[in-house]
Parts: C-alpha cells; structure tokens; sequence
C-alpha cells in the first residue's frame, strides 16, 4: 500500500469515526461549528506558520507562481456556472450559492492532509503557497455579494484582513525572513496545536454529513459538483502547464484544484442570505464524490 493509499484511507476513517460519533449521539451535526471555529482562527494557522517558519527560505520565491494557479479557473467556472443557472432562470440567491461552492475549494482542511501525506513537508509548503489564493477569491466573493446586497466594501476588507489562516502565512513568511526566534516552548507548543489540525478538521467533516438531505436537489448538485471535481482541476492543468511549473509544484498544484467546495462558501451563503442548504448539500455531495475523482487524478499525475 502505497503513501496515498494509507493517507486517504486514514482519512476516511477519521471522517467516518466523527459520523459514527454524531449517529450514536455523542455528538451532534450543531458541534461542528465550533470545531470549525477552533480549526479556523488557532489550529490550521499554527499549522501553517510551524510549515513556513521551519521551511527553507531559497524556495519562496520559486513557490510565487502556485497562488496564480487557481485564479483563472475559479473565475472561469463561476462565470460558466452563472451563464448555465442563468440560462434555466434558477434564482440570483440559488445561482451566488452555486458560484462560491465552485469557486471556493477544500484546499485546507482535505487539502493540507492528503499533500502532507503524500510529500511530506515539502508539499505541505507547496499546498500553503498555492492557499494564498483562498483570501483572495473569499474578497472577490464577497465584494459582489456586498455590491448584490447593498452592504459595505469596508466590512469585506475586514473580513479578509481578519482571516486567521492569512496571519498564519504572513507571519510564517516574515518570522522565517528575517530570522525572529520563538523559543523551544513556545515552538513545541504551535507545533502541538497543529498537529491536532487534520484529526479535527476529518471529525468535523464527519459531523456535517448528511445522507438524507440530497434526494430532492441531486441533479444540480450533482452538477455543479462536476464542475468543481472536474472541469475546474482541468483548467489547473492547463494554467500549470502555461505557468511553466513542474515536478512537485506540478503535482501539488493539480491536486489542490481537485478539492471538493469548502466550507467558505457556506459562510458566506449564510452572512449574505442565499440559499445556503443548497450550498450545504455541493459541499457534502462534492466531498463524497471526490473520494472517487481525487484517486484517479492522483494515479494520472
């Protein structure tokens, strides 16, 4: 059994533990918001920050391209999902919905485990590179919902600013630059936390499933999960190929793009009122199905 192998199934396993716990009734599907909350704004960052801070500053500059992979795929895919909802006359709430599911991938929480598993720490830098995109996209996201809702740009600008995983890389970056010491405890400590990150991320996935609730919309959904399990990676693959990238950034830079939609998006369905069961039901139906795509690709590299 090879390195993927072990990865995925160990993933898979742990997600599966998180349902089994909600089905017994240990927990329940509500306990996974603030196991998000806890992954969001303190595990995943100091996951990312010990991966930076520990990491060769020689390859940043070599790393600078991997943000610029994902751009102009979820831009095209979010334009080819409006044309198409559009077309059927499905709702502006239905179809904003659509779009960040697309747009917005799980390159974090299934993202971060299956590149590390992988190769290792040198893969998990290349993932965090290519991540720096995610502010981005959440800014661009939310500037057209604030501009469809009549909200404030400023309040999207702090939303962003205050994103948790963008202080990990900031500081990750700079305290490696320029060389600032944390000490042995305070290093152990960041590292302990991260380490908590992907057992926790899988425990919460677990959490959210729900078999039940995909009968009535599975077409669409179905639908809009190939677009972002299929046609968005093979947009990767064509940007990397132009971009000039090879070996690990390669690789890394495909199957991040093959990551099912992400629980991003389902922020934002919530704070801006669109149809966020629907956006609920592409993260689940997409993270099911990517058990399936994500191998292929994989063997294909």
């Amino acid at each position: 059994m090879n390195s993927f192998e072990n990865t995925f199934i160990s993933l898979i396993i742990m997600i599966f533990l998180g349902y089994l716990l909600k089905k017994s009734k240990f927990l329940k599907s509500v306990d996974a918001k603030p196991l998000n909350i806890i992954l969001i704004n303190i595990l995943l960052p100091c996951m990312i920050f010990m991966a930076l801070y520990s990491e060769n500053t020689a390859i940043f500059s070599k790393l600078s391209m991997m943000p610029f992979i994902p751009l102009f795929p979820a831009l095209f895919v979010g334009l080819f999902t409006f044309i198409i909802l559009k077309f059927y006359s499905f709702s502006k709430i239905k179809i904003l919905g659509f779009i960040s599911a697309v747009i917005l991938g799980n390159t974090a929480y299934l993202g971060y485990p299956i590149v590390s598993g992988i190769f290792g720490d040198d893969g998990l830098v290349r993932a965090i590179f290519f991540d720096i995109s995610t502010p981005i996209l959440f800014l661009f996201l939310s500037i057209i919902l604030i501009i469809s809702s009549g909200g404030s740009l400023k309040d999207s600008f702090k939303k962003v600013l205050g994103f948790p995983v963008l202080w990990g890389v900031s500081f990750g970056i700079i305290f490696n630059i320029f060389n600032i010491p944390i000490g042995d405890v305070l290093e152990n400590t960041i590292k302990n936390i991260g380490v908590a990150t992907v057992p926790l991320a899988m425990f919460s996935l677990g959490l959210s499933l729900d078999f039940s609730r995909m009968k009535k919309n599975i077409k669409i959904v179905s639908f809009i999960s190939s677009i972002k399990l299929i046609l968005y990676p093979l947009l990767s693959f064509v940007v990397v190929i132009l971009l000039n990238l090879t070996e690990l950034e390669f690789k890394v830079g495909i199957i991040e793009s093959a990551r099912p939609s992400s629980i991003l998006s389902l922020i934002l369905a919530s704070n801006y009122g669109l149809d966020h069961e629907l956006v609920a039901d592409c993260i689940f139906l997409s993270t099911i199905l990517s058990f399936i795509t994500l191998p292929i690709i994989i063997s294909l590299l």
